[in-house]
């Protein structure tokens, strides 16, 4: 026997009977209305998040070639980074490309030593 009663109690049902709901059309609306609205939201979440990590990656600086430094008696990379990066540029980021480009292992330098740099505006 099927119970179409929305309001019977689901422990007063013996083991042999089943409870079924039965949907109204507005009620099927409502609930596709609410899984259209939570698709819309979450690609709009997703939308924005990936236009924040591409605007992140986005360069706003132009290479425009390399120059070669010769080390002074206390220069540093920090320093060298600081004095020759593009403005608006992180100059931990500009040391660790200098770095790379002159496998540097570590950040010290030596006086006399030669490294390039890569120039950016």
């Amino acid at each position: 026997m099927f119970l179409y009663n929305k309001n019977t109690n689901e422990s007063s049902l013996n083991k042999n009977e089943k409870r079924i709901n039965i949907l109204t059309w507005g009620d099927f609306m409502r609930k596709k209305e609410k899984k259209m609205v939570l698709c819309i939201v979450s690609l709009g979440f997703l939308l924005v998040f990936f236009c924040a990590v591409c605007n992140q990656t986005k360069q706003k600086w132009e290479f425009t070639g390399y120059q070669q430094v010769t080390i002074l008696p206390g220069d540093t990379v920090w320093d060298i980074a600081e004095e020759f990066k593009a403005q608006e540029r992180k100059t931990m980021d500009y040391a660790k490309e200098i770095m790379r480009l002159n496998k540097m292992s570590s950040d010290v330098l030596k006086e006399g030593e030669k490294i390039l740099i890569p120039l950016y505006r």
